[in-house]
């Protein structure tokens, strides 16, 4: 009798521990569930904000072609951000082409980029440049940074020579009337 008291008492202690490891399972995938959904409902969220932006067109800021120097601009974002004016190596136009339009009836556009080099600069004196030129030129964009270091310098604290494409959108003709 005292063998079956025995194996009755280690079925109901297995019975027991497999209903809490069940419990703890349920938990654990209850939790995983609402980590989902609330995933889900952030990928939901964003999706919907791609969705609402996608048809929104490119507006200009200038309405005609830019026609002032642009160095004269970037000499003085360059004074802003403490850096010499001998900084600037180069300003290069680029190409002036047409923003593809999906309303033929609408206004058109044009894009224009120039290629600017700046050095000797510090990464710090970048930053600054670029918060200048941000501030004083918002219709030209900073589309792209690319940086190496001057005279083969590798530490932290070393000089760049910054090559930056500059992009501006401008309206090239006005809607035309009926």
């Amino acid at each position: 009798m005292s063998t079956m008291l025995a194996i009755t008492r280690a079925v109901a202690v297995v019975a027991v521990c497999g209903a809490g490891f069940s419990a703890w399972r349920a938990a654990s995938a209850s939790s995983d569930a609402n980590h989902a959904r609330t995933q889900a409902v952030a990928f939901s969220q964003q999706l919907a904000e791609i969705q609402r932006l996608q048809p929104q067109r490119q507006t200009a800021l200038l309405a005609s072609k830019p026609t002032e120097s642009v160095s004269a601009a970037l000499r003085a974002a360059l004074a802003t951000a403490g850096v010499g004016e001998a900084s600037l190596r180069a300003v290069n136009p680029g190409s002036d082409e047409a923003v593809p339009s999906s309303d033929p009836t609408g206004p058109s556009y044009r894009r224009q980029n120039l290629t600017v080099s700046i050095a000797p600069i510090t990464a710090r004196q970048l930053g600054q440049f670029l918060a200048a030129w941000r501030e004083a030129e918002p219709a030209w964009i900073v589309t792209r940074i690319d940086c190496s270091h001057a005279n083969g310098e590798t530490d932290t604290n070393s000089t760049y020579e910054a090559r930056l494409t500059l992009a501006t959108t401008y309206l090239a003709s006005p809607k035309p009337t009926p």
